[in-house]
């Protein structure tokens, strides 16, 4: 899975889910966030140091969009954390509580997780308030909806780093 998040709302505004960690599954989850939030050019796009984000296909994606890319510091965890944060949080409430029979029943679940109930209804620490949709750009399927068997939305527990992708854009960008 690579997900990409908008550090000023902590939403996770692409992701994508494949058999493979190549080039494909970063761009698809980058161009899921392209459409959907339609950032503007100087749109900086953090991630880690994964060969799957220095492929030529992902950076091409990022030239298209007009965004700059930007990478972790070798060995510095740090940098990606709000992404390990979040794929700690996901495998505490969602992976690690069941099993799938599929692939495509595990990613009906993780749509459900992510755009019914991370996106929408989870109180997120840094901004102190669940996510509420704010306009056209942050229009998401009204029909996610999670699971309450398997998510615990007051478990709270340190992260853990396991990275993937960050997506912010410039303050002046934001404001507007």
């Amino acid at each position: 899975m690579a997900a990409v998040l908008d550090l000023a709302t902590r939403k996770i505004v692409g992701w994508s889910m494949r058999d493979h960690m190549r080039a494909k599954l970063s761009v698809a989850a980058l161009m899921m966030a392209a459409q959907r939030q339609r950032p503007a050019a100087g749109l900086i796009c953090h991630s880690d140091r994964g060969s799957q984000y220095a492929a030529e296909a992902y950076r091409k994606q990022l030239a298209a969009m007009k965004a700059r890319p930007s990478m972790s510091r070798t060995a510095c965890c740090y940098d990606n954390a709000p992404m390990e944060s979040f794929f700690h949080t996901l495998k505490v409430e969602l992976v690690h509580q069941r099993r799938w029979a599929t692939r495509d029943e595990a990613r009906r679940d993780l749509f459900a997780y992510i755009e019914g109930y991370y996106n929408r209804q989870r109180i997120h620490s840094a901004i102190s308030r669940p996510n509420k949709p704010r306009g056209p750009r942050n229009d998401l399927p009204v029909s996610a909806t999670p699971r309450e068997d398997h998510l615990h939305p007051t478990r709270r527990r340190p992260p853990r780093l396991v990275s993937e992708t960050g997506f912010e854009e410039h303050v002046e960008d934001r404001q507007q």
